[in-house]
C-alpha cells in the first residue's frame, strides 16, 4: 500500500477536549448543539469515546455531567482507567473557560470524523479493487452506497418532537390548498384516477403491472406526458429496457398528433396528418422527458443516473420498465435479485423524494383463471415488490380475454386500472378508453359506465 494512505487520520484532539469540556460546564449543552450533537463514534481518542459516553448515559438519565459524576459513573463501569483517570478529567474540565464555540467544536469533531471515515472506505476499495475478488460494478455499488450514507450524515434523522412535527405537516397541508382540486401530488391526467390517488405522491414506489400486450408501457408513457404537459410541468426521466428511444418517440407522436402509428411506421401520411406531425415534434421538443433506452441496466447505474438527473434536471418523477429486466447479481437467486432491486428502489424514492413508477409482468396465473382481473399474489418473481409498493395498479383489456359485458356487447377499447393497493388511500377501479390507432388512454366514464358493464 502507498505510504501515502499510511499517513495519521484527521483529528484534532485539542478540540475534542474543549467539546468535551463545553458539555461538563454547560447545562443546556443538548440544546445547544441540537442536529450538532456529536456521536460516540466522532471521537478519535478512546480515551475521549469513553467520556462521551458516559456523558451521554447520564444525560439520558437526567443526571448532571460534572467531573464527580462522570467519575463515578466511569469507575462503577470499570471504564475510569481506559478514560485516563481522574487526572484527566480534571485535564479535560480545564480545557477552556466558556463554552459559546460550543457548536463550532462539534462541527469540527464531526468534519473530522467524516474525513477519517473516507479515508477509510477508499482505503478498502483501493484494497478490494487491487485483490481483485469481486467484479467492478458490485465494488462500485458498495462504494457509492457507502459514500451517500456518508454524506448524508449531516442530514440523519434524530427523534423529533411532535410539535415541529406538526408545523411541518401544517405547511405541506397549507401548500396543497393553495392547488385547485383534491390533486396533492403529480396528476395522471385522469380525473377518476386523481380522485383515488390525489396524484402520484413524493418518495412512494408505484408499481404498474399487467399481462404481456395490455398496453402498461402505453399507459405509463400517457402519465408521463400527462405529467409533462400539466401545469407544473413535472420534469420526467424514462427508463426504457424493453424499448428503444426511437420507438418511444414514435409512440409519443402518435399520442400527441393524433397520428395513426401505424401511418407514422410506413412513413404513408396525408397531407394533414404530416402537419400534425409537425405540431407534435414541436410541442413534445419543449416538454421537460428524458429517455434511456439502456438494454442493461443495474440499479447501481439505475441510482447513479438518477442522482444525477435530480441535481441537473430536478426531476420529479422516475419511469422504469420494467423491473423484469433489470440486471441481478448472477450469485443469487433471481427472485432474491429482484426483491433487492425493489427495496432499492424504495430507497431511491425516499432519497429523492420523488415518486418512481415502476412496470412489472404478471404470472401465467392470470391467463388460467376464470375471473381474469389480476390481484397482488399475481405478481411476477417477488413478494417483496408488493410489500415495498406503497400503490400498486393493475390493467385489463377485457377485448383481450373476448369478456362480453352484461348485455353480451363487446368492450373494445375499454381498459382498467385496478388500484389493488394504496397505503393511504382507497382501493379501486377506474374505466378508461383505449384509441388504438393513436395508442392514447382516455377518461370515457359514459361509455363504460357501471350499467353498461357486467363484469367477468
Amino acid at each position: 500500500m502507498n505510504d501515502d494512505l499510511r499517513k495519521i487520520p484527521p483529528h484534532d484532539l485539542e478540540i475534542e477536549r474543549a467539546l468535551l469540556c463545553c458539555i461538563m460546564i454547560d447545562e443546556d449543552w443538548v440544546e445547544k448543539l441540537g442536529d450538532s450533537r456529536p456521536e460516540e463514534e466522532y471521537f478519535y481518542s478512546k480515551q475521549h469515546k469513553y467520556i462521551f459516553e458516559a456523558m451521554s448515559k447520564l444525560n439520558s438519565e437526567n443526571l448532571k455531567v460534572d467531573l464527580l459524576s462522570l467519575k463515578n459513573y466511569l469507575q462503577q463501569s470499570g471504564k475510569l482507567t481506559e478514560a485516563g483517570g481522574t487526572p484527566y478529567l480534571a485535564e479535560v474540565i480545564d480545557a477552556i473557560s466558556t463554552s459559546a464555540n460550543i457548536r463550532h467544536y462539534a462541527e469540527i469533531v464531526e468534519n473530522k470524523y467524516l474525513l477519517r471515515s473516507l479515508i477509510n472506505m477508499s482505503t478498502a476499495s483501493i484494497e478490494t479493487a487491487f485483490s481483485q475478488e469481486q467484479e467492478a460494478k458490485y465494488l462500485l455499488d458498495k462504494l457509492s452506497t457507502e459514500l451517500f450514507v456518508l454524506a448524508e450524515q449531516k442530514q440523519r434523522n434524530t427523534p423529533q418532537q411532535i410539535e415541529k412535527t406538526l408545523v411541518d405537516v401544517y405547511a405541506q397541508i397549507e401548500e396543497w390548498s393553495k392547488k385547485e382540486g383534491d390533486v396533492s401530488g403529480i396528476t395522471s391526467g385522469y380525473e377518476r384516477l386523481d380522485t383515488l390517488t390525489a396524484g402520484w405522491q413524493k418518495s412512494n414506489l408505484i408499481v404498474l403491472a399487467a399481462r404481456p400486450s395490455m398496453g402498461k408501457t402505453q399507459v405509463a408513457l400517457n402519465f408521463a406526458i400527462n405529467a409533462a404537459r400539466s401545469e407544473e410541468k413535472t420534469p420526467i426521466a424514462i427508463f426504457s429496457l424493453e424499448m428503444g428511444r426511437n420507438e418511444l418517440a414514435m409512440r409519443l407522436l402518435s399520442m400527441v398528433g393524433n397520428v395513426s402509428l401505424s401511418h407514422l411506421k410506413s412513413g404513408n401520411l396525408q397531407a394533414d396528418e404530416w402537419t400534425s406531425l409537425g405540431i407534435a415534434m414541436g410541442a413534445l421538443a419543449e416538454l421537460p422527458l428524458y429517455i434511456d433506452d439502456s438494454t442493461s441496466l443495474n440499479i447501481l447505474e439505475l441510482r447513479t443516473k438518477c442522482r444525477r438527473l435530480k441535481k441537473d434536471k430536478n426531476i420529479g418523477m422516475i419511469i422504469v420498465d420494467y423491473i423484469g429486466l433489470m440486471e441481478t447479481d448472477h450469485k443469487i437467486e433471481r427472485h432474491e435479485g429482484i426483491s433487492r432491486i425493489s427495496r432499492a428502489l424504495k430507497g431511491l424514492s425516499k432519497e429523492l423524494n420523488i415518486p418512481i413508477m415502476v412496470l412489472s409482468q404478471l404470472n401465467r396465473e392470470v391467463d388460467k383463471r376464470q375471473d381474469k382481473r389480476p390481484i397482488l399474489s399475481d405478481l411476477r418473481e417477488s413478494g417483496a415488490i408488493e410489500q415495498d409498493a406503497d400503490l400498486v395498479m393493475f390493467i385489463l383489456r377485457p377485448e383481450f380475454y373476448g369478456i362480453k359485458d352484461a348485455n353480451g356487447r363487446d368492450q373494445s377499447g375499454l381498459a382498467e386500472v385496478i388500484i389493488g393497493k394504496q397505503r393511504s388511500g382507497p382501493t379501486g377501479l377506474v374505466k378508461l378508453h383505449f384509441d388504438k390507432k393513436c395508442l392514447k388512454f382516455e377518461d370515457n366514464i359514459d361509455k363504460y359506465s357501471d350499467n353498461a358493464y357486467g363484469g367477468m
